[in-house]
């Protein structure tokens, strides 16, 4: 099982106090472990980009090039992640550019 830093899942909850996201990070953890490049894969941030590009405090400092916000998922796991977040904050799936499409 995948291991999510309590750090990100804190930073995450704080910028977003109403939310839960308790199902996204669940999900995360069960997916496999991939290396960059794996064929049918695509690179996650844990932290949605629009979040830490939309913040203006020590999320986006600590968090803008952490390894540990970043994430190897297949396609179809990089699709569910992001209709979760969507689903625990629904102003995520509004913005960002992998979020555009993905309205389910």
């Amino acid at each position: 099982m995948r291991a999510i830093s309590e750090c990100i899942q804190n930073a995450l909850k704080l910028r977003f106090p109403r939310s839960n996201f308790t199902a996204y990070f669940e999900y995360l953890k069960t997916c496999p472990e991939l290396s960059k490049g794996t064929e049918g894969t695509e690179e996650h941030h844990i932290i949605p980009v629009s979040v830490l590009t939309n913040y203006n405090g020590k999320l986006y400092e600590l968090h803008q090039h952490s390894p540990e916000n970043k994430i190897v998922l297949f396609k179809a796991d990089h699709d569910t992640a992001h209709l979760l977040l969507g689903k625990a904050e629904p102003w995520l799936l509004r913005t960002g550019r992998r979020a555009r499409g993905l309205t389910k």
